[in-house]
C-alpha cells in the first residue's frame, strides 16, 4: 500500500510520484520525497511492519516539497483506517 500521485491534467497519464511507505516517505519514482512530521510508522493492513503511517488526527502530516508546475489538481489514492468514531 502506498500513495500514487497523478496530475489531473487531460494529457498527463504518467504518475509524477509514488510513495510505497517502505519504512520512509521517499518517492520511489523520482526525487519528490516527503518529510514526515509527527506521523509514526505502523503495521499495514496486510500485517507488514513499518509499511504504513499512523497520524494523531491533530497535527501530524507528511509534507511534500514538489512543484506540480501547471497542474492545479492532483489525483491520489490511499487507504485510511479510523480508530475513532464520531457522533
Amino acid at each position: 500500500m502506498g500513495l500514487l500521485i497523478i496530475p489531473a491534467f487531460v494529457h498527463a497519464q504518467t504518475p509524477v510520484a509514488y510513495y510505497p511507505f517502505g519504512s520512509d516517505a521517499n518517492d520511489a519514482m523520482s526525487s519528490n520525497s516527503g518529510t514526515v512530521n509527527g506521523a509514526t510508522l505502523t503495521t499495514d493492513r496486510f500485517g507488514n511492519a513499518n509499511s504504513a503511517y499512523s497520524f494523531d488526527g491533530v497535527d501530524d502530516f507528511i509534507g511534500l516539497n514538489y512543484n506540480f508546475g501547471p497542474f492545479t489538481e492532483i489525483n491520489s489514492f490511499g487507504m485510511v483506517q479510523s480508530n475513532s468514531h464520531f457522533a
